[in-house]
């Protein structure tokens, strides 16, 4: 459901001062939320310190209830995430849970794939607190900001999602998050939290890649390739219809779609311009089931 949530101030720790986790918390701050930066590098603690805003290179909870904000680096190495930087952000969460007592919240903000919290997350800080009597309820809270207008971004958010399997919790973070100038989604499963974020970029990326491999095809035949594309976006039904294509499970038909998409691939083989993206269109099509037997 998306609504309007009510607003409610909190005392908030960003753990990761850099793109991500500066923006979030300033633009949580401007609304009126208590925020202190938390970063490893000494460096760049000073340079929040001499802008006037509270920071330090170590995690502490100085009141009975925190939200922290987990805005550390996951990157890619050999076609994995590098869960390191989120592991030390997770202990020292941990770490400053079990000194402080009370009852806490830990929310990922940085970018992990689905399932990341059921079977990394929980299962770690559960080890990293066993024995301890400190509460911390966790959430999912991706960022969608784009590097260039990260602060913009943060400020005014097209949508917030928030995953927390506690009712309470989502309704705590809709009154933490609602202060922003964008609607609120809630939901309770980890994991549509998780893929909403990456599935997300990875149809940005299709979309450039695809009207990447139309620029070959337009440079071969001599194509305007600015009035290709252009009429592209304005006409075709994918590109202004926002539902259009969104029922997965079934594989397109007709006599158009496929025909003209074989016959695209097929012409670009004799112009011997590669179009990989159409090809591997055509391969998971042919792995679904088709519209008559659904």
């Amino acid at each position: 459901m998306v609504d309007e949530p009510r607003f409610s101030p909190e005392q908030i720790a960003v753990l990761g001062a850099g793109v991500v986790g500066f923006a979030s918390g300033r633009a949580l701050l401007e609304c009126g939320h208590r925020v202190q930066f938390v970063d490893t590098d000494s460096h760049r603690v000073s340079e929040l310190l001499a802008m006037g805003f509270d920071s330090s290179t170590t995690l502490r909870f100085d009141e009975p209830s925190v939200v922290v904000l987990v805005c550390v680096p996951t990157p890619v190495s050999e076609q994995s995430y590098d869960f390191d930087h989120l592991r030390h952000a997770l202990t020292m969460v941990a770490e400053a849970a079990k000194a402080s007592g009370g009852s806490h919240v830990c929310v990922v903000r940085s970018t992990v794939p689905p399932l990341t919290m059921d079977r990394i997350v929980a299962p770690f800080l559960e080890t990293l607190l066993d024995g301890s009597t400190t509460v911390l309820q966790l959430a999912v809270v991706p960022e969608f900001l784009r590097q260039h207008s990260a602060l913009e971004d943060a400020r005014s958010p097209r949508l917030t999602v928030i995953a927390a399997t506690s009712a309470e919790l989502r309704e705590r973070l809709r009154s933490l998050f609602g202060a922003l100038k964008g609607p609120v989604l809630t939901t309770e499963k980890y994991a549509n939290a998780e893929l909403i974020k990456i599935a997300h970029n990875a149809l940005n990326a299709t979309k450039i890649s695809f009207f990447n491999e139309i620029h070959q095809v337009s440079m071969a035949v001599g194509a305007d390739e600015e009035l290709v594309a252009s009429t592209i976006v304005d006409t075709a039904e994918a590109m202004w219809n926002p539902l259009y294509g969104t029922r997965g499970g079934t594989a397109f038909g007709g006599r158009c779609l496929p025909k003209d998409l074989e016959g695209l691939v097929a012409a670009c083989g004799q112009l011997l311009v590669a179009t990989p993206l159409l090809e591997a269109v055509m391969k998971v099509n042919n792995s679904m089931p088709s519209p008559e037997h659904q």
